[in-house]
C-alpha cells in the first residue's frame, strides 16, 4: 500500500547495510503498479544515479550521511507460502497488494479452486465497490473474474493453475474460491463421513 519506493546507494562498512548514504532518491507507486513495474523503474534510474555518485566522488563533491539507525528495520524472507490468499480472511487492497508485490518474477500471491492451487497474476480495483460472501465468483467478463473479500468485491484480471491454464475457464458464475469457512466445512464434511463409513 505505500505510495512511493526509494533507491539508495551507500558505502560498505563493517555492519549489514549500515553505511554511510551516498545518495538517495524516492520514486511514486501507482495504484496498479507491480513489483515488476518497479523493478523497471530501478533499472532504468540506478545506473543514471551510480554515474551520479561516481561523477561526485571523482570530483570530490559527493556529500555522504549518516543513516539513522534507529529508524532503520531488518525484514525476515519471504516464503512462497506467505502469498495464501484466503478471501473471507482480507481485504480488497490487502489481496490487491499482496498480489502486485508477489506476482511475476516473484512466486505469485495464490488462492485454491476445488484443492487445486492458483497463481494470481493481476488484480484491479472495482469502482463503484460491489458486495457479496467472501470468495464467491459475481461476474465474468471479457476473461475478469469478479470475486468478492472480506470487505468488498475486486477484479481478478489473470489467475491461473499450475500448468497454465486460465482459471477463467474453469469456473462458472457464484463458484466460491479459497476461505477458511469452506477448508472448515471440507474437514467436518470429511471427517462426518469417515464416521459414516466407520458405522456402515
Amino acid at each position: 500500500g505505500h505510495k512511493s519506493f526509494g533507491l539508495s546507494i551507500i558505502s560498505l562498512d563493517a555492519g549489514v547495510d549500515t553505511g554511510n548514504v551516498l545518495l538517495e532518491r524516492d520514486f511514486p507507486i501507482g495504484r496498479d503498479d507491480t513489483i515488476a513495474d518497479l523493478h523497471a523503474v530501478a533499472d532504468k534510474e540506478f545506473p543514471k544515479m551510480l554515474l551520479t555518485v561516481l561523477d561526485g566522488i571523482e570530483n570530490n563533491s559527493i556529500q555522504s550521511w549518516t543513516q539513522n539507525l534507529d529508524k532503520s528495520a531488518y525484514y525476515p524472507l519471504r516464503f512462497p507460502e506467505d502469498g495464501l490468499v484466503l478471501w473471507d480472511m482480507l481485504t480488497v487492497e490487502e489481496i490487491h497488494n499482496r498480489t502486485r508485490a508477489l506476482t511475476e518474477p516473484y512466486p505469485c500471491a495464490f488462492t485454491v479452486f476445488r484443492n487445486q492451487k492458483v497463481r494470481l497474476l493481476e488484480t484491479s480495483l472495482q469502482d463503484p465497490p460491489h458486495y457479496g460472501e467472501p470468495g464467491r465468483i459475481y461476474r465474468k467478463a471479457t476473461g475478469k473474474l469478479l470475486v468478492c473479500a472480506k470487505d468488498r468485491c475486486l477484479w481478478v484480471v489473470r489467475a491461473e493453475f499450475a500448468d497454465g491454464r486460465p482459471l477463467y475457464e474453469d469456473v462458472l458464475r457464484y463458484d466460491r474460491l479459497g476461505t477458511v469457512q469452506e477448508a472448515a466445512l471440507q474437514v467436518l464434511i470429511g471427517e462426518g463421513n469417515k464416521v459414516e463409513n466407520r458405522k456402515s
